[in-house]
């Protein structure tokens, strides 16, 4: 069984304390995975996976170590990338929206994200930062170059 799939089953089972939405977030995880409209690419999450211990952290005590995806991480990551319409083989989800506390490598999985999608991707990938100033939104991107030197 798969990291992500463990953290839905322990969430699911109440082993794991969750709010309102992560659960909603299981329940469509599991509902997804029965949906005939639906296919769930594994190779797709795990190469995802593979790739982030490519990438290091670039600032703080862990700089210079691999980006080590946590469960819930991988559970988020393994919804956006893997579930296809299996009609047209396009992702489900295009967008997401993860809430995560100060001081928790937002900018480094951004940026690890980022690569992901220019380097991996098929097609031309436009890739957006968005942030109250220009320098703040600028962090993504120079964590997003270090990592790919």
């Amino acid at each position: 069984m798969t990291v992500w799939n463990e953290y839905a089953n322990a969430i699911k089972k109440g082993e794991i304390p969750a709010c309102k939405r992560v659960k909603q977030a299981v329940e469509r995880y599991f509902s997804d995975l029965n949906d005939p409209r639906y296919e769930f690419d594994t190779a797709t999450v795990e190469r995802f996976i593979a790739f982030s211990r490519l990438c290091p952290h670039v600032k703080g005590p862990l700089r210079g170590q691999p980006i080590d995806l946590e469960p819930w991480q991988q559970f988020a990551f393994a919804n956006l990338l893997g579930f296809k319409v299996r009609e047209t083989g396009r992702r489900k989800y295009s967008s997401a929206f993860i809430e995560v506390p100060r001081k928790n490598a937002k900018s480094t999985v951004a940026a690890m994200l980022a690569n992901w999608f220019l380097v991996m991707e098929k097609g031309q990938q436009d890739i957006y930062t968005a942030a109250v100033s220009r320098d703040q939104a600028r962090i993504v991107f120079d964590d997003a170059r270090q990592m790919c030197l």
